[in-house]
């Protein structure tokens, strides 16, 4: 079992969306969050990892996050960011 920490942040707010112990279910709680609220939620997400020495690294945030999930899940956007 991981001791890692997926943490998915809403960044405007500094709130805790959700924390998982994997990278794959952090990303589908981002794709959850776009169908539900549209492409435009994904710049105010931000995701980060805790490893098991307690130390956070960045993952990514915004755009990028948006398309890491994509990729991850093999899914497709419906729009485009900027639209």
């Amino acid at each position: 079992m991981s001791d890692l920490v997926y943490t998915l942040w809403e960044i405007h707010t500094r709130s805790l969306v959700d924390g998982v112990d994997n990278e794959h279910d952090s990303l589908t709680l981002v794709w959850e969050n776009i169908k539900h609220n549209g492409p435009a939620i994904a710049e105010t997400l931000a995701l980060d990892v805790e490893d098991e020495t307690g130390e956070i690294h960045f993952i990514a945030s915004g755009q990028e996050l948006a398309e890491r999930a994509w990729r991850e899940l093999g899914a497709v956007p419906e729009k485009s960011f900027g639209a």
